[in-house]
Formats: structure tokens, C-alpha cells, sequence
């Protein structure tokens, strides 16, 4: 019946990528002068990640689309598109963002993408530090929003992302107490 939202899931997400590299590229082309577009494009690709799932859920189609079998990744994207833009405008030095990417990369690959999560939310911490400084009602505004979005997404957190990281932690304990 609506075999199209599949398609529009699968749409968001690449679009998600494609901020992505906008957002990079703003810091590379315009540096901190492009910090409220980029604020706009993080946005933008929040809402892309938080209608995409509900979307190919509510599509009706079972099987799970190659783009949607790469969501995290597109997650992660964003976070190292928006790490490139902290660097390249000058808000986080180049090694600390280069350390950051390859610490968050060897931790999804190595461990799991789901313990890697604190790793690639720095970027957006770092974001709306920097929106607060340079820009303080839209920094307010980012953590109004990522307030209410927590609130309203809590059971999710609760039952989904929480348990999922428990269990990457978990992992990773178990296998530390067998090497010993």
C-alpha cells in the first residue's frame, strides 16, 4: 500500500549523506562564516534520520533495502562531515578531528557501531558549544530541540539505544576477561 515510502526512507538516508559532505565542504569553503548554515543542515539531517526509520517501517515491504542496511553509516557521515567542518573553520584543531574520525572508525569497526555512539556525538556536542558562543539563540534553540526530541523519543531510548549499547559494553568486557 505504501511501497513508495520505502523509496523516500531510502531517499532520506542518502540525503543525509550527502549533507554530509555539504556541511564538510562549507567549512572548507567558508570556515566559521558558514556556521548557522551548517547549524541548519544538522537539522536537517536530524529530522532526515528521524523520519527515515518510521518511514521503511510503515512502507509495508519486508525485506530491508541496501540504503537502508547502511543507516549507520550514513549516521556516521554526518559526524565526520561535521567534524571536517569544525576543523576547517577553525572551532577544533586538525589532529584532534583526524584522531577523533580514526578513534570513532577503529571503535565501530573493531568493536561495534552502537559503542562508538559516544564517539560520534562529539561533533555535535562541539557544535552547539560553538553555536552557543558564536550564535547563543541558536545554540538555545539546538538544545530546545534535542531536548524535546529526547523527551519524545525517551521510550526508544529506553528500550532500543540504551539496551544496545549495554549489550556493545557487555561484549567488550567478556572478551577483555577472556584474554586475561
Amino acid at each position: 500500500m505504501h511501497k513508495h515510502f520505502k523509496t523516500l526512507a531510502d531517499l532520506l538516508t542518502g540525503t543525509r549523506v550527502a549533507l554530509a559532505a555539504a556541511i564538510a565542504w562549507q567549512g572548507l569553503a567558508r570556515g566559521a562564516q558558514a556556521l548557522p548554515t551548517v547549524v541548519v543542515m544538522v537539522v536537517a539531517s536530524w529530522i532526515t534520520d528521524l523520519l527515515d526509520g518510521p518511514l521503511a517501517r510503515r512502507s509495508g515491504v519486508e525485506c530491508q533495502t541496501w540504503v537502508g542496511s547502511h543507516d549507520p553509516e550514513a549516521d556516521l557521515s554526518t559526524s565526520l562531515g561535521l567534524s571536517t567542518f569544525l576543523a576547517a573553520a577553525g572551532m577544533l584543531r586538525p589532529w584532534v578531528a583526524v584522531a577523533l574520525a580514526l578513534a570513532t572508525i577503529l571503535v565501530w569497526v573493531r568493536c561495534s557501531y552502537a559503542l562508538a555512539w559516544p564517539l560520534y556525538a562529539l561533533p555535535y556536542a562541539l557544535l552547539i558549544r560553538a553555536t552557543l558562543a558564536a550564535l547563543p539563540t541558536l545554540g538555545w534553540a539546538l538544545i530546545l530541540y534535542l531536548s524535546g526530541l529526547a523527551l519524545a523519543r525517551r521510550r526508544r531510548v529506553m528500550e532500543e539505544y540504551l539496551p544496545l549499547f549495554s549489550q556493545a559494553v557487555d561484549h567488550i568486557l567478556q572478551r577483555g576477561a577472556h584474554r586475561s
